[in-house]
């Protein structure tokens, strides 16, 4: 049964509740109540009451006296209970859409006989008994419609409902939850961008959605924080095809394999490993610097792969199952992909405003300083790349993965034709965005063309400007002294 709850837990909840002063929207009381009517229009309301509040699990106790909280035993058995020839819990199924997860529990608490039916919540639609809506205020149920600020607070959870929030591994206590969440990295990244106490860390995991409070001493680990946090993913089953997967390939193609590594902890854990993991792959011997230090000479800038390994933990399409980030590195390039596809443009990567499907995830990255809020990411590669002199980064989009590749230094003449024109259609966004133009002798310092060689430049933005991606800002104007614009802000000006 999904997220079974232990008998000895269940009954400490059952405990927690009847101490309390009074019962919950999540939690109904009843000695023996056998209504069938009742009970369905009970279990609706919980439901979409816990909607509401983000609350994943709900509670219908026989056995408790409804006014004192006593348990006093209960002659309820749902297993026999009959309305016509169907058994009430078909006949809920029946009558309830979309069907409820429901799981009904029969306990000894302090010596009587307790029936609990565990209610899960459906947080991605309205639940309905014979297609109406209930609600719980306080400890009455009652139709969500004489409600409608209610009803637009539960309909604006399901709108806004994410991957994120997602119970990864349920029902667990306090201690459960810290031995399974990497609570010290948590500190070490927060403590300079976002400082929290570390005796706060996990009220402050609660707070942003690590972790879910259930209300009823239980704690579950939303996929959020697993995701971001765990010890060990392989704790979490469902998001096992997360971890990212690594292979350095020993030439240019997928024929032979030198390594491979999977991430095991969660991407925050294991951000600074991985990063070093592709690294210590492409090395490129050593130097002396004017100091006279030795140093390791890479074959690609750092600040350009870690913004590629954020951007593929970030921007992914989490809901897509059978594909998991990757990082190939071969002889000659990097490839970075990851599953979904952009929310954006392709030709708009540099200067569109951010989009994200992982809100939290992304703001926990750039509280941790993994990444910018505003979305430069790939401003930083790009400009990486044109100062490095290397060709832009190349994207190829499929119906479900987005790949982008990071080719190793090349001269102009070593670049294909696309690369070329790909190179200067990047270098004119770039410029674009300080509202600068490109110009000859621009596009000379990208490749690298000497001053004596300005046709080859002059060649090169024409190409450009009939394969449709900048367009002549001043078209009266001499070829050497030409402006030039990313075919879009001629557009949009």
């Amino acid at each position: 049964m999904q997220n079974e709850i232990p008998d000895d837990k269940l009954e400490l909840i059952i405990n927690n509740f009847c101490k309390l002063g009074s019962e919950q929207e999540h939690v109904e009381f009843k000695e023996n109540i056998n209504n069938e009517e009742i009970i369905a229009k009970t279990i609706v309301a919980i439901i979409n009451s816990m909607t509401r509040q983000n609350i994943p699990r709900g509670y219908f106790i026989w056995g408790i006296n409804d006014k004192t909280h006593e348990i006093v035993g209960t002659d309820f058995n749902p297993s026999s209970k009959k309305i016509g020839n169907e058994e009430l819990e078909l006949w809920l199924s029946k009558y309830i859409q979309p069907t409820p997860s429901l799981c009904f529990r029969k306990l000894e608490v302090d010596g009587k006989k307790v029936i609990v039916l565990v209610i899960h919540s459906n947080p991605l639609e309205l639940v309905k008994f014979k297609n109406v809506a209930y609600i719980r205020i306080g400890a009455n149920t009652r139709k969500l419609d004489e409600f409608p600020n209610i009803e637009k607070e539960v309909w604006k959870n399901i709108v806004e409902r994410d991957y994120e929030s997602i119970t990864a591994k349920a029902c667990l206590s306090k201690t459960e939850v810290i031995s399974l969440l990497d609570f010290d990295t948590l500190y070490e990244m927060r403590k300079n961008n976002a400082p929290v106490e570390r005796d706060a860390l996990f009220d402050e995991a609660v707070r942003c959605g690590m972790v879910k409070d259930n209300y009823d001493t239980t704690f579950d680990i939303t996929n959020f924080g697993a995701l971001l946090y765990a010890k060990d993913i392989n704790d979490f089953p469902s998001l096992k095809s997360k971890a990212i997967r690594i292979i350095h390939y020993k030439g240019e193609t997928k024929l032979e394999t030198k390594s491979e590594v999977r991430s095991k902890s969660g991407y925050i854990v294991e951000f600074n490993e991985m990063q070093k993991y592709v690294m210590e792959k492409t090395i490129d011997g050593e130097f002396i610097d004017n100091d006279g230090i030795r140093k390791i000479k890479y074959l690609y800038p750092r600040i350009t792969i870690r913004e590629l390994f954020a951007n593929i933990i970030a921007h992914q399409d989490l809901t897509i199952n059978t594909i998991q980030p990757m990082v190939e590195i071969y002889s000659n390039r990097i490839e970075f992909i990851n599953p979904g596809i952009p929310l954006i443009p392709k030709d708009r990567f540099v200067d569109y405003p951010p989009q994200t499907r992982n809100i939290k995830i992304t703001d926990e990255l750039y509280k941790v300083g993994i990444c910018e809020r505003r979305g430069s990411g790939w401003d930083k590669i790009a400009t990486e790349a044109s100062e490095y002199g290397f060709s832009a980064p190349s994207l190829e989009i499929t119906k479900d993965t987005t790949r982008i590749i990071l080719t190793q230094h090349k001269t102009l003449f070593d670049m294909t034709n696309e690369e070329r024109m790909w190179s200067i259609y990047i270098y004119a966004c770039l410029l674009w965005v300080e509202k600068k133009y490109l110009t000859n002798a621009l596009t000379r310092k990208l490749f690298n063309i000497p001053e004596s060689n300005i046709s080859t430049a002059s060649s090169l933005l024409s190409q450009a400007v009939k394969s449709g991606l900048i367009v002549v800002f001043d078209e009266q104007s001499g070829t050497r002294s030409r402006k030039y614009l990313p075919k879009y802000a001629k557009q949009e000006g």
